[in-house]
């Protein structure tokens, strides 16, 4: 199969990747649709809030999907993503939880945040020459988002804005909505999430992810960091 972008992310293992699949409806682990999960108390069918993280599958970005620059090949990025996780340390922060940022609900774990910033960093350097340059629509589609004078260097230079100091660990569970529709998703979401989320949190591997043709992405490989 040919892929047209890839990234590097985290994403779950066990019940919390259960419950992801089955709340966005996406199993990338598989590559296949689920059964979506019925909760009551959500202000709008699941299948609406959950359509924009859909075919991500539940993650978190550490290296923001990229094609493959010219003369490079999926396989030199499997070698490199293999040998980048032996030599990287496991990262910790304080458990997740909730984050309502103006409608826009995500897992973002408390601190200390440090280790997991790190691992970003890492990333992002780490699988830069595998990344082909930003197009001019590219730089368009992103600029939409009214970003900072800071976040538009970065963007050119790593071709995506929220990276490096601008860089917030966080786990997408739905769409944009209202404040208020958020809250009653995070009722509705809590006693299913919180029993799951571990403290701390943990990222003991890493995830090389790929965009299939149809715009939804699986996991290509997992690899486990060091202790």
């Amino acid at each position: 199969m040919s892929y047209s972008r890839y990234a590097i992310y985290y994403m779950p293992h066990g019940a919390f990747a259960e419950f992801g699949a089955h709340w966005l409806g996406w199993d990338p682990q598989t590559g296949t649709e689920t059964k979506g999960i019925a909760l009551e108390g959500l202000p709008r069918p699941r299948e609406i809030l959950t359509k924009s993280p859909k075919k991500y599958g539940l993650h978190a970005t550490l290296k923001a999907p990229f094609r493959l620059a010219q003369g490079k090949t999926e396989a030199g990025l499997m070698s490199a993503f293999k040998a980048f996780c032996k030599t990287q340390k496991s990262a910790c922060a304080g458990q997740l939880q909730f984050s309502n940022k103006g409608g826009f609900l995500s897992l973002r774990p408390s601190s200390p945040l440090k280790q997991l910033n790190q691992l970003a960093a890492d990333c992002v350097t780490a699988f830069d020459r595998f990344r082909s340059p930003a197009t001019p629509q590219d730089l368009m589609r992103r600029r939409k988002a009214n970003l900072t004078a800071a976040q538009d260097e970065l963007l050119r230079t790593w071709g995506y804005p929220y990276v490096m100091d601008e860089f917030r660990f966080h786990i997408t569970l739905m769409g944009r909505v209202d404040g208020s529709e958020a809250e009653q998703v995070t009722t509705a979401l809590e006693p299913v999430l919180n029993p799951l989320l571990t403290n701390p949190f943990t990222i003991n591997d890493l995830v090389l992810a790929a965009e299939r043709q149809d715009g939804r992405f699986c996991i290509l490989k997992r690899a486990k960091l060091l202790d």
